[in-house]
């Protein structure tokens, strides 16, 4: 007999003005190469206050530019709000609760195009309101960061994002942080990568966290999986670890109803995998581990998520 266990899951553009430097301050020969601005020097001219004009309004760049956090967002058909800070770092609020949590209000929440959305720069690192400690998020992890590794590690304050309790506790809490280089992207070489990772997220609500079975049945896991990133993500497996050679996962479901890749902001809700106890099992409590790997191919098989269970054989 299958035992199925369901879960409720809820899960924040105008162009970028380029900055430019003040003309009457700055050189009165060579305009190209102010920052933000990519213009051959032939295309203008100075002005004897030493301002910048161009020869052919027609060259003029765009100067159309996207509001400044804080704010939330999301795209269009999908769950998933977005908090924009300050310094223009986005969040996802991985769960209602935490978007609840802040007095939120869903007439707060602005729709947005992608455009919109890649402006904002992806959130790496939070830190408990209230707290000194820095931690480094990903795919729904937070780890410690010592001080002497953030110290070194050369990223900008401005990114990190205060939260609270609520939001904190719906991250799971993985090691300590234990060298730089697993603060900072990594390429396949192993260099230091510019581009944000893949956020892909499995989120369960608290009853999903305690299953229990009984010898010779199985329970069924059901969750959502959204992907947080900007780029389409392939599932190319699954697996974990059941605490006795008397627990199996049977991940049939996982490979026949859970799509095989998911665009930015697409979601599934359903069965994830089973996990079925043998008359043999033991009566005790487990600790279920389970993740999911993939990439931006159908051949990558990095981990993008993983989530515990506790699971009682009675």
């Amino acid at each position: 007999m299958k035992k199925i266990i369901s879960t409720v899951i809820c899960g924040s553009a105008l162009l970028f003005a380029p900055l430019f430097a003040s003309a009457d301050t700055a050189s009165s020969t060579d305009f190209s190469h102010f920052s933000g601005l990519q213009m051959p020097s032939g295309n203008s001219t100075t002005t004897p206050g030493g301002g910048l004009q161009y020869q052919d309004p027609g060259l003029m760049p765009a100067m159309t530019q996207y509001p400044n956090g804080p704010r939330l967002i999301k795209l269009e058909g999908s769950t998933t709000v977005y908090w924009v800070s300050a310094n223009n770092f986005k969040l996802p609020m991985i769960t209602r609760n935490v978007f609840l949590s802040y007095k939120n209000k869903d007439a707060d929440v602005q729709t947005v195009t992608q455009d919109e959305m890649n402006f904002y720069a992806d959130a790496k690192f939070i830190r408990l309101m209230g707290n000194a400690t820095i931690y480094f998020i990903k795919g729904g992890t937070k780890q410690a960061i010592p001080s002497s590794i953030w110290n070194s590690s050369g990223e900008d304050a401005a990114g990190i994002i205060d939260v609270n309790k609520t939001e904190f506790a719906s991250y799971k809490t993985g090691v300590k942080v234990k060298s730089v280089n697993e603060i900072l992207p990594q390429n396949a070489d192993n260099s230091v990568s510019q581009s944000s990772q893949s956020q892909l997220t499995v989120t369960m609500d608290l009853a999903m966290a305690n299953l229990s079975v009984h010898p010779g049945e199985s329970v069924e896991v059901t969750g959502t999986i959204e992907n947080n990133s900007m780029d389409t993500i392939y599932l190319n497996g699954i697996g974990g670890s059941l605490g006795s050679l008397e627990l199996t996962m049977d991940n049939i479901d996982f490979f026949t109803l859970v799509p095989s890749s998911f665009k930015p902001g697409e979601s599934y809700a359903g069965p994830l995998f089973a996990i079925t106890a043998s008359q043999a099992a033991a009566p005790g409590n487990y600790s279920i581990h389970f993740h999911i790997t993939g990439g931006k191919t159908a051949k990558d098989s990095q981990e993008l998520t993983s989530q515990n269970l506790n699971l009682t054989v009675n």
